[in-house]
């Protein structure tokens, strides 16, 4: 038997492993800022976020398909906000005995804004071959979309060593956006 929070939970983590509502259509990016990037070129940016991101998933996956267990070895890659929503998705996985199956991955990532401490990318994400299943090991179905949705991917931006680094600070979905 399913569980509404369990559900409402895994919902979450299917999201992009804790992001927030799916959105329908990109939301509105300011266009000017008095802040300079930490990055010298829109590729640079990309890299960096190709990185970061690539990182973020394969702990991220560990994590999950151990049930949640081990959370905070996500600390080093996440702004505190993001963190906090993934911890809580983490306790909601060990509460309910579920653990992930396969592996969520990100690819086609594209630069859209720089700014300060801030940079925002797209990033196609391939939940095909992903799913969460109960103790007993039956797949609990969640949502139903695309196999690879856009994403809006930002990332909060610190120095270390005078050199930038990436924390994941929040994922949203373009539900409308199949890559």
């Amino acid at each position: 038997m399913r569980r509404p929070a369990t559900l409402a939970a895994l919902a979450v983590i299917t999201l992009a492993a804790g992001c927030s509502s799916p959105q329908t259509e990109p939301p509105k990016i300011p266009t000017s800022s008095s802040e300079p990037s930490a990055f010298a070129s829109e590729e640079e940016a990309v890299a960096a976020a190709e990185e970061a991101i690539d990182v973020y998933w394969t702990i991220s996956n560990a994590v999950f398909k151990e049930g949640g267990k081990g959370v905070e070895r996500l600390a080093p890659l996440s702004a505190k906000e993001w963190l906090e929503d993934v911890q809580t998705t983490a306790a909601k996985f060990r509460e309910d005995a579920v653990h992930q199956v396969g592996d969520l991955t990100a690819d086609s990532v594209q630069f859209l804004q720089s700014y300060g401490e801030t940079l925002i990318v797209t990033a196609c994400i391939d939940y095909s071959k992903h799913s969460i299943v109960n103790a007993e090991g039956e797949k609990l179905d969640l949502l139903d979309g695309p196999d690879r949705t856009l994403s809006q991917v930002k990332f909060e931006v610190v120095t270390k060593e005078s050199e930038p680094s990436l924390l994941v600070a929040g994922m949203e979905p373009w539900q409308d956006s199949p890559c």
